[in-house]
């Protein structure tokens, strides 16, 4: 009962701000809203013209987040708290989603979220038929209203048919029981020779599908409505049963967390589209119980916004746009909005089976609000384990423990005030001076030497009497190079956008570089300058030059005694070096290539002696079939076929192209790595606390070979735009940013500066040694350079050509099969792709009809060489 008077204390609380607010002059409010970087730019003059028509007076201001989730209050109540606490004080509208975690019961009753019932309860613009039922329901319990819903992705039941033929098995349908489910999952699973499990019978991506599925499989939520707030009820027989259940197949290992190809799955929609070598598409049925699971994004507003009516009335009009629905999720929340999407799920063309069971879902869907308290099902699978429990005795345990949980969130909000911050004033210029907007992109903000950056702006703007300040916008929304000119005047990117980039937005850095006498081409490491120039013309500054790169256990190889690797070690070293480490059969692979596209074991073949793709030339030569190039493919694979190194049939499957090995911390001896200023856990310092293992790695170059060595690298790289006034101011400080080693955490692309006591000092000597061993690699005419994973220039065409390459490795590899046969039928597509593209109208990239025909093109190109593509193909031309 005293929880409850709490709770109803909150809610009067918040009724009485909305009605005692006195709102400031219309002029002076400005609403906040908290998106991630990478959506800022969502909120474009158009959105904000038209918002600002239906609410004069009300300005928008975009406050850049990372927060893209939080820790559960099952797992770690205080830092979910925290984290939400923390993020409601950003901004008055929040972007949030289901399966963020941000709005939870403990997160409500904490006071972090305003109850937006009241004011929608009396919006006649507002309504709530429109919406899907289960995403109206999304972020609504406890009497309340904690958020407007905008989009959600739709969950479902996918199976690999020809798994279940071969089991003997019926398929699944929405009317399967727990024991069907145990009877299946046991029948499908894979096993070797000595009974353990190689392929898990079912997998589920992550902790918020783990939860849909228990939900899916019961007939009631675990919360109790006859309490308020809803307590929490996990003391029940079926959910005792449910434990058993998924407790006996984790043991056994017969399903697992995480992406894993498994013939029983919940996946979506577009699983139903994927193309892989070895097997079908899948197919899917709604889940148990007849429904689709639903993983909701909406709007919310803090407790602590001063302008409640305002922020509702932007959060309801944001979920009013079909641009913002289709940002966020596969479908629109507000079926007005879901029926003009004519593809079947926004930017795809889904086939009509796969878009019908998308709208099915989400007809039938399982409201997120039903998902509450399932995060701490995993705590009762680790009592059950642990402490030796049985599943009655760990539920009423962790029951107890989410009861307190909520009764600490409802004591927080008797003694914390939630309070926006105040949005960032505009300072004031002096006569003649200038602001200089600057974009820089990343992933992350702030920076985490941010506090260098400050001080170099500081130190840039007390010098240069024309620049009264520098705003310098850190965020993903620089990463597009036509949006960044004409958002900054000059802005900064962590690869080069120059190759097949419309120049014309850019100025040429010529005549700057030609008056500048500290600037030096010289200077500059490789062929980077060559790289961000077109037709004759500069339009970037090198600024960063990334290599890919091995690292290695060093305490693996004193093991055995082998040679650790050092600077200009052959692919001799590197042979005796695999196989001395892996003595056992049953010991990981030595070497693990990840996040390199598959560069890794391009660059592995070329110091072998062979360059199947040689990008000197324009169009790039394939030579695949030549008996030398064959021959070192065969020496590289045949490591793999022997277990040294890790080999994924990943790589030969279209829409996993992008997942590149593993990603999870190494335990391999030798793994191959970027070191970028987007690969957080390539440095030392903060990034690396994320692995307690990356300090035991070392950096060092690949090996080298007696005809040919590769590197492939990416380059950081600063750019002014062509609209811009102030192109000298910017030019000085690119200048400066480019000299100040300090500030990246990368190699940088002047020579002179590697050795610079900045950069040993922010990157220690290791990292320079290996810097001046990558400049020595770059300048020897021998390397031969791979486009990186990153580089503009290695895309589309060459993505495809490396594409057929590696289903030859598989072929070969996983397969058993005849690799000078996949060879040829590589070499063939590659090649008749590259003489359908070839004749293709020349592409204008200044001219967005030049490149639509260009792209249709390219699309039907490929697929009248490859027809196995064109699902694929489908889904993104249509």
């Amino acid at each position: 009962m005293v929880a409850a008077r709490k709770f109803w204390l909150v809610l009067v609380t918040a009724a009485l701000l909305l009605l005692s607010t006195v709102p400031a002059a219309a002029q002076d409010i400005v609403i906040q809203i908290a998106l991630p970087g990478f959506f800022e730019d969502l909120i474009d003059e158009e959105l904000l013209a038209e918002f600002q028509a239906e609410n004069p007076g009300v300005q928008v201001q975009v406050v850049e987040t990372n927060t893209f989730s939080v820790p559960t209050g099952a797992s770690d109540l205080e830092g979910h708290l925290n984290a939400v606490r923390d993020y409601v004080s950003t901004a008055d509208v929040l972007l949030v989603s289901a399966s963020g975690n941000f709005i939870s019961p403990e997160a409500t009753s904490a006071g972090y979220f305003l109850n937006l019932g009241p004011i929608a309860n009396l919006d006649p613009q507002l309504n709530s038929a429109d919406f899907y039922p289960a995403t109206w329901q999304a972020f609504q319990w406890d009497q309340a209203v904690w958020g407007l819903p905008v989009s959600a992705s739709v969950l479902l039941l996918t199976y690999d048919p020809v798994a279940f033929d071969n089991a003997g098995l019926s398929y699944p349908t929405p009317q399967w029981t727990v024991a069907e489910f145990d009877t299946a999952i046991r029948a499908l699973a894979q096993r070797d020779a000595n009974g353990a499990i190689t392929t898990p019978g079912m997998s589920l991506p992550d902790n918020y599908a783990t939860a849909t599925f228990f939900r899916s499989v019961l007939t009631q939520g675990l919360y109790d409505t006859s309490t308020l707030p809803n307590a929490p009820r996990f003391a029940r027989p079926d959910l005792e049963t449910l434990a058993d259940f998924w407790l006996d197949l984790q043991q056994e290992g017969l399903v697992v967390q995480g992406e894993a190809d498994t013939p029983l799955a919940i996946g979506s929609a577009f699983d139903l589209v994927q193309i892989t070598t070895d097997r079908q598409p899948d197919e899917a049925v709604l889940l148990p119980g007849g429904f689709g699971g639903l993983d909701v994004q909406g709007f919310a507003v803090s407790a602590g916004t001063l302008y409640p009516e305002q922020a509702y009335a932007l959060a309801r009009f944001l979920t009013t746009r079909q641009d913002v629905a289709e940002t966020f999720g596969e479908v629109a929340a507000r079926q007005s909005i879901a029926q003009q999407d004519t593809d079947g799920g926004f930017g795809f063309n889904l086939p009509e089976d796969a878009a019908a069971l998308l709208q099915q879902g989400i007809n039938v869907g399982l409201s997120p609000s039903e998902l509450r308290y399932f995060d701490y099902m995993p705590n009762v699978f680790q009592r059950m384990t642990t402490e030796q429990l049985d599943a009655r005795s760990a539920l009423q345990l962790v029951e107890q423990d989410a009861v307190a949980a909520q009764q600490t969130a409802l004591d927080r909000a008797t003694t914390e005030t939630i309070a926006v911050a105040t949005p960032v004033p505009v300072a004031a210029l002096g006569a003649g001076e200038i602001a200089l907007n600057f974009g820089y992109g990343a992933f992350v903000s702030p920076l985490s030497n941010q506090d260098k950056w400050d001080a170099l702006i500081a130190d840039f703007v007390a010098a240069d009497p024309q620049i009264g300040q520098v705003n310098f916008d850190v965020g993903f929304g620089a990463f597009d190079l036509n949006q960044a000119s004409e958002q900054y005047d000059c802005f900064y990117l962590p690869f080069n956008a120059v190759p097949g980039a419309d120049v014309s937005r850019l100025l040429s850095l010529d005549p700057f570089m030609d008056a500048d006498p500290t600037f030096s081409r010289a200077d500059l490491v490789g062929n980077t300058l060559a790289q961000v120039q077109s037709d004759g013309r500069t339009y970037a500054m090198p600024i960063t030059v990334e290599p890919d790169i091995l690292r290695y256990d060093s305490q693996q190889f004193n093991q055995v005694a082998a040679r650790l690797p050092f600077a200009g070690w052959t692919v001799d070293d590197f042979v005796s070096a695999v196989r001395s480490i892996r003595l056992n059969p049953d010991d990981p692979p030595t070497f693990a290539g990840t996040g390199t596209g598959g560069n890794d074991l391009l660059i592995l073949i070329a110091a072998f002696g062979a360059i199947p793709f040689d990008y000197r030339a324009e169009p790039p030569v394939y030579n695949f079939t030549d008996p030398a190039v064959v021959d070192a493919i065969r020496q590289v694979l045949d490591l793999a076929k022997d277990g040294y190194i890790r080999y994924d049939r990943r790589l030969g499957d279209v829409l996993n192209a992008f997942n590149f090995g593993p990603q999870d911390t190494p335990t391999n001896a030798i793994y191959s790595d970027t070191l970028s200023v987007l690969n957080f856990s390539a440095f030392g310092g903060e990034e690396e606390e994320a692995t307690d293992t990356a300090a035991e790695y070392l950096p060092v170059t690949y090996p080298q070979g007696a005809q040919y060595s590769a590197g492939s690298y990416t380059i950081g790289t600063a750019y002014i735009s062509a609209t811009t006034q102030n192109a000298e101011a910017c030019y000085r400080f690119i200048s400066r940013i480019a000299t100040t080693p300090d500030v990246f955490t990368a190699m940088p692309a002047r020579r002179s500066l590697i050795n610079d006591p900045g950069t040993v000092a922010t990157q220690g000597q290791d990292l320079v040694n290996l810097y001046n061993e990558v400049d020595r690699i770059l300048a020897d005419p021998s390397t031969v350079i791979l486009p990186s994973l990153f580089d503009a220039a290695s895309a589309p065409q060459g993505f495809l050509a490396q594409l057929w390459l590696f289903q030859a490795f598989d072929t070969y590899v996983l397969d058993d099969g005849d690799l000078e046969a996949a060879l040829r039928d590589a070499q063939n597509y590659a090649v008749t792709f590259q003489q359908c593209i070839d004749v293709l109208p020349p592409l204008d990239n200044s001219s967005t009809e030049s490149q639509e025909a260009y792209f249709d093109g390219f699309l039907q190109c490929a697929g009248q060489v490859d027809p196995r593509l064109e699902p694929i193909l489908s889904l993104i031309g249509g």
